[in-house]
């Protein structure tokens, strides 16, 4: 006799009971045994493995596979006889397709981000960059992002947030550093620490750990774009950020109501209320996007991050915003990987876009004296050539305009580099 052995009574088993999967007589079993399946008293596993019947498949009914599998393999009843309902899906999937990978210590880089010396801004995609490369240089499957906070339970540790408010600083963590961490696609794991002495408590004598000197309670020095430049000189691929796909479906649903035959284009803005000067011009954005030519191009406009709620600028008014890019990091980094050009000027989110692969930008850099963010020495400090495209970037599509992003610029370095686009 051949039979499918229902594991579990549970309203999953009702279900899988009445649909078009179940073929076979059933047999109901239980961990213990004695339980009812309207007049059907289950088995237990002893009772099931003393049983002389024919199993053609066992149908785990119940969440608790973890624990269902080793007792099933306990009565000898293979991994490939295993079968997980799935009741929101009233599907069968075979347990060998769900069971989780096999992680050991010697395959993971342990990569420490401390922001004693770093900042809670994008700066980390140079740091994720870096150990991403480093564990392959290592040979490694895995890296497990650490970080490493500005706290202490140390008397003489002094730790200060310089530039951002706790609650600020808190946010930026969540909502920059351990998405910008995520979108390596080797990362298995991010673990905050409550205070820098715990490190100690995390790696071992036996671990591989990005920086080395971490080891000893701090990084020698921030990640910065020089670390990049000898890598990107040795022909390193630095491409390396990648959206994870719940981040891509949400794209791919919002690009539902976008025609398929006109091109995306994305504006990231900046709405900061600090260092004003470096925000977009609005009116320039909207008189250049006004005048595109809409049959063949769709603007999409992605706003700060801190503002996406907030009333759209006036001049920006009628154009289409997407709020989960502005909030969400991930999926502001899926709408760029399938954006036809990226548009913007130079801030947090559209440097990350020189680490996609393939993508196409258009990047205003203005310099000025009085602003230290973007002074003319900050960019050659940071190996930038005034002038020229970042090294880092990806591809010869990937534009740094060292101007104002007037309307004048905007549509002149546009249509330039669309002439550029279709010569190829």
């Amino acid at each position: 006799m051949s039979a499918y052995i229902i594991y579990g009574v549970t309203s999953s088993t009702q279900k899988f009971c009445k649909s078009k999967l179940n073929t076979k007589e059933n047999i109901f079993v239980t961990t213990s045994g004695g339980e009812k399946y309207e007049d059907t008293v289950s088995l237990s596993l002893i009772e099931l493995s003393k049983l002389n019947v024919e199993i053609d498949k066992v149908i785990i009914c119940a969440e608790a596979v973890n624990q269902i599998l080793p007792s099933l393999q306990s009565i000898n009843i293979p991994l490939r006889k295993c079968y997980f309902y799935n009741h929101s899906k009233d599907t069968l999937t075979p347990c060998h397709d769900i069971v989780t990978p096999k992680v050991y210590e010697e395959d993971i880089l342990y990569s420490v981000y401390d922001l004693s010396i770093n900042l809670p801004c994008f700066d980390v995609t140079n740091f994720v960059i870096l150990a991403e490369l480093e564990r392959k240089r290592c040979g490694l499957e895995y890296i497990c992002f650490i970080i490493l906070p500005n706290l202490s339970n140390s008397d003489t540790y002094i730790g200060v947030n310089q530039f951002h408010e706790k609650d600020d600083y808190e946010w930026r963590i969540d909502h920059i550093i351990k998405p910008v961490m995520k979108s390596i696609s080797s990362c298995i794991s991010i673990i905050e620490l409550p205070y820098r002495e715990k490190i100690k408590q995390i790696l071992n004598t036996n671990s591989h750990v990005y920086p080395k000197e971490v080891v000893n309670g701090q990084a020698n020095e921030k990640s910065s774009t020089l670390h990049l430049k000898p890598l990107k000189e040795l022909g390193h691929d630095l491409a390396l950020l990648t959206p994870p796909k719940s981040a891509v479906t949400i794209v791919d649903n919002f690009l539902q109501k976008i025609p398929k035959e006109k091109k995306l284009l994305t504006v990231t803005l900046r709405e900061y209320q600090e260092q004003t000067v470096r925000n977009n011009d609005f009116d320039s954005w909207a008189k250049f996007l006004s005048e595109l030519d809409k049959n063949e191009f769709y603007p999409v406009v992605i706003r700060d991050s801190y503002f996406s709620t907030s009333p759209i600028p006036k001049a920006l008014k009628g154009f289409l915003t997407f709020s989960e890019a502005s909030s969400d990091y991930l999926v502001r980094l899926a709408l760029y990987k399938v954006a036809y050009i990226n548009m913007g000027v130079s801030t947090g989110p559209t440097y990350t876009i020189s680490f996609i692969k393939n993508a196409k930008s258009l990047i205003f850099h203005p310099l000025n004296e009085d602003n230290p963010a973007s002074s003319p020495m900050t960019a050659e400090r940071s190996g930038l050539v005034i002038g020229e495209n970042y090294f880092f970037n990806d591809n010869k599509l990937q534009k740094t305009v060292w101007k104002p992003d007037t309307y004048e610029n905007i549509k002149s370095n546009f249509y330039n580099l669309l002439k550029q686009i279709n010569k190829l």
